[in-house]
């Protein structure tokens, strides 16, 4: 799969820079790439949306931050407001020395955060995790509250 792209050709296949979608919606391509299985090329993709989404390297680790905290953690909002996709603020999280998934936390410090915490959710925030997470590795650990 090629990262972001101006106007690419895959297997000889060109796709174009922009194209016009429903309702005269113009999309423009964020990336192409071949599906292979086996030895045999099976088709070759491109992926048009209504705008560009950025790269990883584009978003630095202050504002990667500042976006988590300000939509609470939340995967989709995050990214959404970041311009990138999931999978790319996925990455971009565990590439940074600086942010950790609900998964990492051990049961002490959840504990020690939901007793100093008015509930999850402020738990959650006080984490740097998305309540989902924290819910998430509570279940797993046997923390359950509900």
């Amino acid at each position: 799969m090629l990262g972001l792209a101006q106007a690419a050709e895959v297997a000889g296949v060109k796709f174009a820079e922009q194209i016009d979608g429903p309702g005269n919606a113009k999309l423009v391509l964020n990336g192409a790439g071949l599906r292979k299985r086996f030895f045999l090329d099976i088709y070759a993709m491109g992926l048009y949306l209504p705008e560009r989404l950025r790269k990883a390297e584009e978003v630095g680790a202050g504002e990667l931050r500042a976006a988590l905290a300000a939509h609470r953690y939340k995967i989709n909002a995050t990214a959404e407001a970041l311009g990138v996709s999931r999978a790319t603020l996925y990455r971009l999280i565990d590439e940074s020395p600086h942010l950790r998934k609900a998964a990492e936390l051990g049961r002490d410090e959840i504990e020690a955060a939901l007793g100093s915490a008015d509930g999850e959710l402020e738990a959650a925030v006080e984490l740097e995790v998305s309540l989902r997470g924290l819910k998430r590795r509570m279940r797993a650990l046997g923390l359950d509250r509900s």
